[in-house]
């Protein structure tokens, strides 16, 4: 697979704090039930989604706009760990880009 780069003007970083415990939201965000109860913006639905975290597993999620268009998110893992990390190649609507996701504790 052929590595792509990013460069510091398109990186985009989200951070959110859960008043929760760290293996409770990561079961929200590994467990393809719980993804779907999620995944989106509001209005959106996620009616369909699988995940296999493993060096080359798939994940697959299909999010539907209130109008009922369809977008799938199709990822490649490089990495999943159980101590909170994702890595991966996300392609949406024919676009490719680096995906790191991590849970840290909180301070």
């Amino acid at each position: 697979m052929t590595k792509n780069t990013v460069n510091e003007t398109e990186r985009m970083v989200v951070t959110r704090v859960f008043d929760a415990p760290r293996a409770l939201v990561w079961e929200a965000w590994t467990n393809p039930k719980y993804v779907m109860q999620w995944w989106g913006p509001k209005g959106f639905t996620a009616p369909f989604c699988e995940m296999d975290f493993r060096v080359g597993g798939k994940f697959l999620c299909c999010m539907r706009a209130p109008d009922g268009q369809e977008g799938w998110n199709n990822e490649t893992m490089e990495n999943a760990k159980n101590s909170g990390q994702v890595e991966g190649w996300n392609q949406i609507l024919d676009k490719v880009a680096a995906v790191v996701a991590g849970l840290a504790q909180a301070k």
